[in-house]
């Protein structure tokens, strides 16, 4: 991928499952030349999403799935046509599945994913939403904020690539500690996929 990095930059392919917002961040961040590449295609496991609409807007691809319905064989398909349209990293943003192994076999430290605290102490399975910031609340730390790490087999599991601080403070609640650090998130996820687009950070 270092050729293409330098030469045309990279092709990303998100993974959604809500509204979409770090969708829209590194879209914007990809029309502003922030990062050195283009979202190619968006892989949602919800019809509903609001991130696919996002996706139409722009004119990006989206290819939407459901679990139930998924078997083995179609995660490989997945993984072909992935690898048919050139992709070169695979970014989840908001995504709530485990992705599976023979996709991360294929796309080995081309996998990354945005979690709003901080790994490993407020990470792993059903820890999303709101019960991150609860969670975070109730621990009595001073600082929280986004991580940005590798996928593996397991939830928020990885190397850790980067963090944003975001201050915590005596009177906030879950919402308003989620609507500080959903800022940072933005922001922290084009710097990675900046840094990775232009060969300043190597996975």
């Amino acid at each position: 991928m270092a050729g293409q990095v330098v030469n045309q930059g990279i092709n990303i392919a998100v993974f959604i499952s809500g509204r979409g917002s770090n969708l829209q961040a590194i879209i914007r961040g990809c029309r502003d030349k922030k990062i050195k590449g283009r979202v190619k295609v968006v892989i949602s496991n919800r019809r509903d999403a609001g991130g696919i609409e996002i996706a139409k807007k722009h004119g990006i691809a989206v290819f939407v799935y459901e679990k139930k319905k998924f078997s083995h064989k179609r995660y490989q398909q997945l993984t072909d046509f992935l690898k048919s349209v050139d992709i070169d990293i695979i970014a989840l943003a908001g995504y709530l599945e485990l992705i599976p192994p023979v996709l991360i076999r294929q796309f080995e430290n081309r996998i990354i994913n945005i979690h709003p605290a901080p790994l490993p102490d407020f990470g792993g399975k059903g820890m999303y939403g709101m019960k991150v910031h609860q969670k975070v609340l109730e621990s009595n730390i001073k600082y929280t904020g986004p991580t940005v790490h590798l996928v593996d087999g397991q939830y928020d599991h990885g190397k850790v690539l980067d963090h944003y601080p975001v201050e915590i403070f005596p009177d906030d609640t879950p919402q308003l500690l989620a609507n500080r650090v959903i800022l940072k998130e933005h922001q922290l996820y084009v710097d990675v996929l900046s840094k990775i687009s232009t060969g300043k950070m190597i996975l």
